[in-house]
């Protein structure tokens, strides 16, 4: 407590002391983690510039979550995590003994469940029209690019934004496989690129190894993007971009592909089927991705 009440920390200045908690998880949380908060500070800076911990409390919190809601047009999930990293930040400031009620105390965070909408093969070949004929403005373009990759290789938004030119690997038979580990959780992820996925990358012999491949805007605007072409496609369901990954998956095991094998795009970490991915050569992840054909 003592560290935040010298005259650069003042004890009651809450972003200072964000601040400094943010730096002390630098080499110990993910830098995913890290951007996180980072990214829910600015959100409640825009709310309230200068913020003392005097001033947190119930009716602070409801009115930051209305702003949320209806300045920023956040969903339940983003609002949900703004609000999770807000309470980290407050409950370190508990624990510390720089406040003593906690304002969080009669404050619910809504658990939302994970989002495991997806689109069918017919919503999925729409938007692909919709790709083709270039009926978006650039930036929804943009994002439905690489929304459709996400569809044909299950590629999570995170690991499709650090994807680069060098995790593009050409096999012996000069198929193209991508070959990355989860930011995740580090697994090793091994994904053919079926005809449709191969069809929206870039020109790659232009591009340098450490290229990244896609413009990935931020999750916030990229979700903001995907409900507006939603819209435009006449497809009526809730879909965020992590839609993508369940959209490929669901579409798979249409397919009739062996589920082990789709684990194995997906990158999961289930030991009872890590053991068996050795089995697994090159050639018949490649023959089961012809499903897709």
């Amino acid at each position: 407590m003592k560290l935040f009440k010298d005259e650069n920390y003042g004890s009651q200045d809450f972003f200072a002391y964000a601040d400094r908690l943010i730096e002390q998880k630098i080499g110990i949380n993910k830098e995913n983690t890290i951007r996180s908060m980072r990214s829910s500070m600015r959100k409640l800076q825009a709310f309230r510039k200068e913020l003392t911990f005097g001033e947190i409390n119930f009716e602070f919190i409801q009115s930051y979550e209305r702003f949320l809601k209806v300045e920023r047009n956040n969903n339940d999930n983003s609002i949900s995590k703004s609000m999770r990293l807000f309470k980290v930040v407050v409950n370190d400031a508990l624990h510390n003994g720089l406040i003593e009620n906690n304002p969080f105390g009669n404050y619910k965070i809504r658990r939302i469940e994970g989002d495991r909408g997806h689109l069918t093969e017919k919503e999925v070949k729409k938007l692909q029209n919709i790709y083709i004929n270039k009926e978006l403005k650039s930036n929804m373009h943009n994002v439905l690019h690489y929304f459709l990759f996400s569809c044909y290789t299950g590629l999570s938004f995170v690991d499709l934004k650090e994807l680069q030119k060098k995790d593009i690997v050409q096999t012996e038979k000069e198929k193209k496989i991508i070959s990355i580990k989860r930011s995740k959780t580090g697994t090793q992820v091994l994904v053919p690129l079926n005809t449709n996925a191969e069809a929206l990358l870039p020109d790659i012999k232009r591009m340098y190894d450490k290229q990244k491949l896609f413009n990935i805007l931020t999750s916030q605007h990229t979700n903001r993007h995907l409900k507006k072409i939603m819209d435009i496609a006449g497809i009526k369901k809730r879909i965020s971009f992590h839609c993508g990954r369940h959209t490929f998956a669901t579409l798979c095991k249409n397919y009739g592909m062996n589920y082990e094998v789709i684990a194995k795009y997906l990158g999961h970490m289930d030991k009872r089927t890590t053991m068996v991915y050795a089995k697994y050569e090159i050639d018949f992840l490649f023959s089961e991705m012809e499903k897709w054909s």
